[in-house]
């Protein structure tokens, strides 16, 4: 009939003032939470405007060490498969 389509709005309609409502009041968590991100990349972008990349050379040692270590690990592992 004529109702139907208002019939169908009014579930909205009515729920409408509850969502900005809603709304309203998870604006202070929002904003809080806003404000946190804001000063952790604050934090951030200082701490990364402070690196001067003086432990840049410790990555290829730290490589070497990794590389001799697994192969140790295979040495043994072989040593045991072989033992067995």
């Amino acid at each position: 009939m004529h109702f139907t389509p208002i019939l169908g709005i009014l579930p909205l309609a009515l729920a409408l003032p509850r969502i900005l409502r809603d709304a309203a009041s998870l604006a202070p968590q929002v904003l809080e939470q806003i404000a946190t991100l804001n000063s952790s990349l604050t934090t951030l972008t200082t701490v990364l405007n402070a690196f001067d990349g003086t432990l840049l050379h410790v990555i290829p040692q730290s490589l070497a060490v990794i590389a001799a270590e697994t192969a140790l690990d295979a040495d043994d592992a072989i040593a045991v498969y072989q033992g067995s």
